[in-house]
């Protein structure tokens, strides 16, 4: 990297999928040993080869850090570049959901919006807790369970559940909705390693927030869940009664 700022032909970049995002930096067998965040500024083509110039946008490193049992991140303070372009926080529409994730500007379906990055158990290690708020944050982190049938958990501590304190990724502050615009997908990210990502399985229009289906399982839902699934399969119900007249 030059004093200008601009990234040597040593340097390797991860590009996110909007293909103008990315970490330019040192990687060591895949693996991020020291990055910054950078923009595409110039693409050139030859000999079918595309080359690549990217600009430093920050002088913050990253590196490679998936959470841990114990630890969530090094720095969970630093934004991820690619998600402060797309989504940002702020209070939710439905004032019983407190805070929510939103997208800035219209968003095409089959995009990728945010990480969810958080502590790392097993559903062998992590029981499950009698006061369900102190579960709310915890997700399948998607990948297979192991050969004892156990599955990894991804979890946000309390301590990291504000903005204040925690927005190194930020899928978690996506709401649940059973008419959703958007679903957890697998995504590897080059600090956080394989994690769930957020992406749109819809246009959404801009300022509109981002919602999915926790898609809990019935014998497993906190109350608030069973409350809401309820009331969903009613109000078909009540739709269905319209719609065919009946009585």
């Amino acid at each position: 990297m030059d004093s200008a700022g601009q990234l040597t032909g040593s340097d390797i970049t991860f590009l996110y999928p909007d293909l103008k995002t990315g970490i330019t930096g040192t990687y060591r067998s895949g693996r991020l040993v020291c990055g910054n965040s950078s923009l595409l500024i110039l693409c050139s083509s030859r000999n079918n080869m595309y080359e690549l110039k990217m600009k430093k946008i920050s002088t913050k490193v990253m590196k490679f850090e998936p959470g841990t049992s114990n630890k969530i991140c090094d720095y969970p303070l630093l934004p991820d570049p690619y998600e402060s372009t797309h989504v940002f926080v702020d209070n939710s529409k439905s004032a019983d959901l407190g805070e929510g994730l939103f997208v800035h500007e219209f968003t095409p379906a089959n995009t990728v919006l945010s990480f969810y990055n958080g502590i790392r158990l097993s559903t062998d290690t992590s029981d499950r807790d009698e006061h369900w708020e102190n579960d709310a944050y915890k997700i399948l982190d998607l990948t297979p369970a192991d050969l004892n049938g156990n599955e990894g958990i991804i979890d946000i501590p309390p301590e990291y559940r504000d903005i204040d304190a925690y927005r190194a990724s930020l899928a978690h502050k996506a709401n649940h909705s059973f008419l959703p615009n958007a679903k957890y997908a697998l995504f590897y990210h080059p600090r956080f390693g394989l994690v769930p990502s957020v992406r749109s399985i819809c246009d959404i229009a801009a300022g509109r927030e981002v919602l999915v289906n926790y898609e809990y399982s019935p014998d497993e839902a906190p109350p608030w869940y069973s409350d809401a699934y309820t009331s969903q399969i009613f109000k078909k119900y009540q739709q269905s009664k319209q719609e065919y007249g009946w009585r």
